[in-house]
């Protein structure tokens, strides 16, 4: 299978935490190193390593091999880590959410006091408008008022 497929395959595991020991890893699927981690070269603490990753390096999971070991691929390194030095890919600590989480909750409450101090501008204007409305009706009434009783006054009948 091509790398193209493998990355294809693999969106649909790319949000969650670190692995448990008995969680079974899909094949062909994204995760990242969960702590700086050495690559070897089969399922054996005494192999001889293909290289080493640091911790947040994307890999995909090839196949989960038995004593706790999977075989990854990180471009051109292909090899064996245990099953503890992976994380879901993407997977964020929970202080980071916590975090986050407080700052949109902050933005939330301030976009509502801003929004209700901005209805409230709105309902003033709309009242002084009504009263200005109010106010010139009240004058071109009276104009016309005035108009009317001058012409009866002035009326020789």
């Amino acid at each position: 299978m091509t790398m193209v497929c493998r990355l294809f395959l693999v969106l649909f595991f790319a949000m969650g935490t670190e692995v448990r020991a008995a969680e079974k890893i899909p094949e062909n699927s994204l995760w990242q190193i969960s702590q700086d981690v050495e690559v070897k070269e089969q399922a054996a603490e005494s192999a001889g390593a293909v290289g080493n990753l640091k911790k947040g390096t994307p890999v995909i999971v090839i196949e989960e091999e038995e004593g706790n070991w999977c075989k990854i691929q990180y471009q051109e390194i292909l090899g064996y880590i245990q099953k503890e030095y992976l994380e879901r890919y993407g997977a964020v600590p929970n202080e980071e959410l916590e975090q986050e989480f407080m700052k949109i909750q902050e933005e939330s409450i301030w976009f509502e006091d801003e929004y209700e101090l901005v209805e409230g501008q709105e309902k003033s204007v709309d009242l002084w408008k009504a009263m200005i409305v109010v106010f010139i009706a009240g004058i071109f009434g009276i104009g016309i008022f005035s108009a009317v009783k001058g012409n009866r006054d002035n009326d020789p009948g």
